[in-house]
């Protein structure tokens, strides 16, 4: 998955992304594709819908380093839309179909 994600974050750096929302982007990212090896899906194609909301469910549950607190909803909110990205990204690729 190194392949596909490397490919997508030279895409946004193409379209002139700021280097904050680069590095959001990749470290959102990273966690995501920490998670999925923690499931043992290491390839793209093994991962399905069901990992996913996963993800989600543990971004949803996950607290804050500094404040012990869970995560606002706008973090939350950032995960989802760079998944979202990130998917659609692929699908427009041929990388995924659906």
């Amino acid at each position: 998955m190194d392949k596909e994600i490397n490919t997508y974050l030279q895409s946004l750096e193409l379209q002139s992304q700021s280097a904050g929302n680069l590095l959001g982007t990749q470290s959102r990212l990273s966690i995501f594709q920490r998670f999925l090896q923690s499931r043992q899906k290491f390839e793209l194609i093994q991962v399905c819908e069901e990992d996913v909301f996963a993800f989600m469910l543990y971004i949803k549950q996950r607290k804050s380093r500094i404040t012990g607190e869970a995560l606002a909803s706008s973090t939350v909110c950032g995960y989802v839309s760079a998944l979202r990205q990130f998917f659609s990204f692929l699908k427009s690729r041929g990388f995924v179909l659906t």
